[in-house]
């Protein structure tokens, strides 16, 4: 019961008080602020999974919730246990901190002035358990501090021996005791506890913590002892007969328990209380436990019901197998977590989780993603660790840690016999008043001077306008808020709440990732603003629910986002107008044998005037025919778009400056007719379309304001390469080529085991998929011959970088271009992670020894620079060229002029199956034979003594 995960800590004071009368002149609450320190598994979503301190708490998980309806202690010969306290209000403890402040009450510290002398040791506080653990002076293995029980006159030895143990072993013991013990001004004379005096495995591992308290029920009390909490709520000792906590997220500082008090400064809202949920222990209260509807997941029922107990000695959220795995199935790429337990799983670290919230009295309780994320399962960071994970009890039990709790306030309430939650205020992660902008470094609008602003009355913050926080919000926060993280600003003070809240035009992007909550709330402040609607790849909640949540606002659509897998949720857009439009963007992944059905995204009457932006993914629709004055069409793999109406919305747009058209296979230049399409504006050209296609656009394309240029042609063996490559039909195009080709200041040939070839000079790019051709080589041979023919005397000029990604080029391949003395390649890039059994050790022998011809050259003579992502299996052939190229070996060629030296060899990691650490033997072998080259280790100079 001790491993605290996310260990909340305070001073427990232990003292020889002589009164015997436990109840105090008045009832008290107190603040008790204690520290987060995170021991356990879930630091932070950066810091790697704890998998020891998992296993560690799925031990105590499984110990402590085992064998639930045997959890009836005190049944039978001994007496029902059980313990009435008065019912009371809850007390806010900031109404008692503003009397202080106006004179009417006083509230002060008192957690050191219990007993002479004190004895600090430091504990856990853990609604999961009821036993008060406090490690004394011969506790083997113990954390320290420890009670020395020598130095306590009021301490009271037993021989009743106490221990908890788990099936892994690990264990504390000792005997019960009693003494006086106070936590921050609360005393109880003669309390239980068990006085440790051995800890071992779990109990012993790291940390902050000597003890530990259980705030938890009686009848859960090993020691059978009644539990501290409770002896000050049968004394009367107490403003209310509850406590509550507050969990800070991550490490930060903040955190508090409350004692006999709410404390309304930690939470917005109000406190929704929920009966106490005896069904899994046959009626005994044993646990802080709460009955749900069952679990959602973006608002959809995942889960049958289930009883809750609220656990903040626990990291996780612990749940049946089978629910476990209804959750993740709904998290794309989510997966049994390799190496862990069965009912543990962990997701892609960049996919955004969905909206994952326990019902309890038909109201949704989230938890926050950041708290989901339990860490990277490894340093490759690709997997990381979910919070919820599958445990199974022989019930429909779940153990709700802090990964649910630091997103909700909670609160005890002993007498009223339920448990409330709020949401947690966490406004510090975002902003605080100390942080808020001040006015000699705010963004000014020109509007307000600084002595105005100087002028204004009240506190710093809100010296600051409504105009200039409005400023700040529209012209500098940049990508615009979302409807949460302005739910968050309004936290800062109240003069910023109303500010935010009373401005329609700030809560207009309306985006998925915030949940459906925060989609409905910013919708409610909106009013008539025109709005962003933006749904993209790992959105918290289903797209059809989004989109049915934002549909009545569709009148106001400004920008439409979308992103979705399925093209039935859009299917509203084919009949709704949408008359504000200005950009429309859907993608969709991949083709599905779903998304086959033509759609008509806009219905004749329903066109939107303002639309100038349309970018389409995947999926077949038809163009409008009276679409026009676009300045942006992207068209990705888009099915049923003919030649013909392609062609008009392009006559149609005169002020287009973006076009991207790849993957139309619906595209047939062989039934078009000859065209003349003027674009004036166009600055960006890119085309990924079989050659005869890109042939038929050029040849009508007019444009003389191209600033880029990308062309992917698919290739096949019908196609001439050398004469056909760029059609004679579109002479008219080269003096652009020419134009983009005389800003290159380098020529890039890239080769990828995909079977494609890459040119780029600057912002002109060329792309030949060439998987189809048998003879590749020679269609290389082909195209280079081309591109220094057609390209001019600047393409012979400049220097040229070879790169090959995954692959061996030929020999013949590499002859092609070590003949040419221009363009001169002075790089090298050599990469081999996917396909390791196919190195480029070809270009390393290549380079190694002089070219066999006639007279005798080096092959690339003019090289300064390569790139080298090493495989330890491969090191050798660099070795090797180093000393043919550079060694002693070429004095075996001395006719020739030697290779000019290289400047500088990068050398990186490969994969992870290899070792990516530095081999200092072999840097020190390519320095030696290298001399005068810069030798690089991942882009940090290496030097040798």
């Amino acid at each position: 019961m001790i491993l605290p995960t996310s260990a909340i800590t305070t001073a427990l004071l232990l003292a020889p008080l002589v009164a015997s009368n436990p109840t105090p002149p008045q009832r008290q609450a107190h603040v008790v602020p204690i520290r987060q320190q995170k021991r356990g598994f879930n630091a932070s979503p950066d810091t790697p999974f704890n998998a020891a301190a998992a296993q560690a708490e799925r031990n105590k998980i499984s110990n402590r919730y085992a064998n639930l309806a045997s959890k009836k202690r005190g049944l039978g010969s001994e007496g029902k246990r059980e313990f009435k306290v008065e019912a009371i209000e809850p007390f806010d403890i900031q109404s008692l901190k503003k009397r202080a402040s106006s004179g009417e009450n006083s509230l002060q510290d008192q957690s050191d002035a219990v007993g002479t002398p004190a004895q600090q040791t430091v504990i856990d506080f853990d609604t999961g358990s009821a036993d008060l653990l406090v490690p004394t002076e011969n506790c083997s293995g113990c954390g320290t501090p420890l009670f020395n029980t020598a130095q306590s006159s009021t301490f009271q030895a037993s021989s009743t021996p106490f221990q908890i143990q788990y099936g892994d072993g690990s264990q504390a013991a000792g005997t019960l005791a009693s003494d006086t013990v106070a936590v921050a001004g609360q005393t109880v004379q003669n309390q239980v506890f068990a006085a440790i005096t051995q800890e071992s495995g779990d109990f012993s591992s790291g940390g902050i913590f000597a003890g530990l308290m259980g705030m938890g029920f009686p009848s859960l009390a090993e020691s059978k002892a009644t539990p501290f909490f409770f002896n000050l709520a049968q004394a009367n000792a107490l403003t209310s007969n509850l406590f509550s906590f507050f969990l800070a997220r991550g490490d930060k500082t903040g955190s508090e328990l409350c004692i006999g008090c709410t404390d309304s400064s930690k939470y917005t809202g109000n406190v929704n209380f929920y009966p106490l949920d005896a069904s899994a222990t046959q009626g005994v209260q044993v646990y802080w436990s709460i009955a749900a509807s069952g679990i959602t997941v973006n608002g959809q029922a995942a889960t049958q019901g289930l009883s809750c107990v609220m656990d903040t000695g626990t990291t996780g959220v612990y749940v049946p197998t089978a629910f476990a795995q209804a959750i993740y199935s709904a998290i794309p790429g989510a997966t049994p977590a390799p190496g862990q337990p069965d009912g543990t799983y962990a997701y892609p670290c960049g996919q955004a989780v969905p909206e994952i919230a326990f019902v309890f009295g038909g109201q949704s309780y989230a938890m926050d993603a950041t708290d989901f994320n339990l860490g990277p399962l490894d340093q490759t960071g690709t997997l990381c660790m979910g919070a919820i994970m599958g445990i199974d009890q022989g019930v429909n039990f779940a153990t709700v840690g802090d990964a649910f709790l630091k997103n909700w306030y909670s609160v005890y309430d002993a007498g009223g016999n339920r448990v409330g939650l709020a949401k947690s205020n966490q406004s510090s992660e975002y902003l605080s008043e100390s942080a808020a902008p001040s006015p000699s470094d705010t963004p000014i609008h020109p509007a307000v001077s600084h002595a105005e602003l100087r002028g204004l009355e009240g506190p710093p913050i809100h010296r600051v306008s409504e105009d200039v926080l409005l400023c700040i919000f529209h012209d500098v926060v940049h990508p615009p808020p979302s409807g949460q993280h302005l739910a968050r600003l309004g936290l800062v003070c109240k003069h910023w709440r109303e500010i935010v809240e009373s401005a329609s035009t700030l809560w207009t992007y309306i985006t998925a990732l915030d949940g459906l909550s925060h989609v409905r709330n910013a919708l409610s402040h909106t009013g008539q603003a025109p709005l962003d609607i933006v749904y993209p790849r790992g959105a918290r909640c289903k797209a059809d629910a989004f989109l049915l949540l934002v549909k009545d606002r569709i009148q106001y659509w400004r920008t439409v986002d979308i992103s979705v897998s399925d093209a039935d949720v859009l299917s509203d857009l084919q009949t709704s107008k949408m008359p504000l439009l200005e950009t429309l963007r859907i993608l969709i992944p991949y083709y599905h044998p779903r998304n086959t059905s033509v759609i008509d995204i806009f219905g004749e009457p329903s066109v939107p005037s303002r639309l100038t932006e349309l970018e389409i993914k995947c999926l077949c629709m038809t163009i409008p025919l009276w679409l026009a004055n676009l300045t942006s069409l992207s068209l990705e793999a888009v099915g049923h778009v003919t030649m013909e109406d392609l062609l008009r919305v392009l006559q149609s747009s005169n002020n287009l400056k973006v076009l991207k058209l790849e993957q139309l296979f619906t595209l047939n230049p062989n039934k078009a007719v000859p065209h003349i399409t003027h674009l004036p504006s166009l600055l960006s050209l890119e085309l990924w379309l079989p050659v005869e296609t890109i042939h038929y656009l050029l040849s009508g394309l007019r444009t003389n304001t191209l600033s880029s240029l990308r062309l992917t042609c698919d290739m096949v063996d019908s196609t001439p390469p050398r004469d056909n490559l760029l059609s004679n039909q579109i002479t008219h195009f080269m003096p652009t080529i020419h134009e983009l080709v005389s800003r290159a200041a380098l020529v890039e040939f890239d080769f990828y085991s995909t079977g494609v070839y890459s040119l780029d000079l600057g912002d002109l790019n060329f792309n030949f998929e060439v998987q189809q051709i048998q003879n590749q080589y020679g269609f290389a041979r082909d195209v280079f011959e081309w591109l220094a023919e057609h390209l001019g005397p600047n393409f012979r000029a400049m220097p040229a970088r070879l790169e090959f990604d995954d692959v061996e080029p030929h020999i013949e391949h590499l002859e092609l271009y070590g003949a040419f003395p221009k363009p001169r390649v002075v790089e090298v890039t050599l990469y081999a992670f996917d396909v390791p059994e196919v190195p480029p050790i070809s270009v390393l022998q290549y380079l190694s020894s002089p070219r066999q011809s006639d007279p005798s050259v080096w092959p690339f003579p003019h090289l300064e620079r390569i790139n080298y992502y090493r495989r330890g299996l491969w090191n050798s052939y660099l070795v090797e060229m180093l000393k043919g190229r550079y060694g002693d070996e070429h004095i075996q060629h001395a006719k020739l002029q030697p290779p000019q030296p290289l400047k500088e060899i990068r050398i990186y990691a490969g994969s992870t199956s290899y070792p990516t650490g530095p081999d200092m033997k072999f840097l020190k072998e390519v320095q030696d034979l290298a001399v005068g080259t810069r030798i690089f280790w991942k882009d940090e100079l290496l030097t040798f003594e």
